[in-house]
């Protein structure tokens, strides 16, 4: 089964032929993919139109979306994205869960993460108490 995706965007880690190694660092979507049995080379990269070589699993890395699924919202164990859950949320709610959820994912000090989460958090209990008081 193929580590990359039709249409998936990767980079170029390093090369094994003078033609691949010229393209380390560069990106480009995998248009094509050749069972491994019948070619050394299974996965084809198009850089541009018309511009396209074909490299090894190894010599490619997934790029990852910063925008629409950086890793520290989607690694979860359960597979739920962190924003399917805070999308029914207030603001400071919303903060609490997703702080906690991506600790210690997106920074290497999970303590930081949280007592951010604590910060929204009482955020959100001052605006209860303000709420059922005033």
């Amino acid at each position: 089964m193929p580590q990359f995706a039709i249409g998936e965007e990767v980079r170029i880690r390093h090369g094994e032929t003078p033609y691949a190694q010229s393209s380390v660092g560069r990106t480009g979507k995998v248009v094509s993919f050749n069972d491994e049995a019948t070619s050394p080379y299974p996965y084809e990269v198009e850089f541009g139109v018309g511009r396209s070589l074909c490299f090894t699993e190894r010599e490619l890395e997934r790029v990852e979306d910063m925008v629409d699924s950086p890793t520290h919202y989607t690694s979860h164990p359960s597979g739920v994205e962190c924003i399917e859950i805070t999308q029914h949320m207030n603001f400071p709610l919303g903060s609490v869960i997703k702080y906690v959820w991506r600790a210690g994912l997106k920074t290497k000090d999970p303590i930081q993460d949280l007592e951010k989460a604590r910060q929204y958090l009482d955020i959100e209990i001052t605006r209860l108490k303000e709420a059922t008081n005033g």
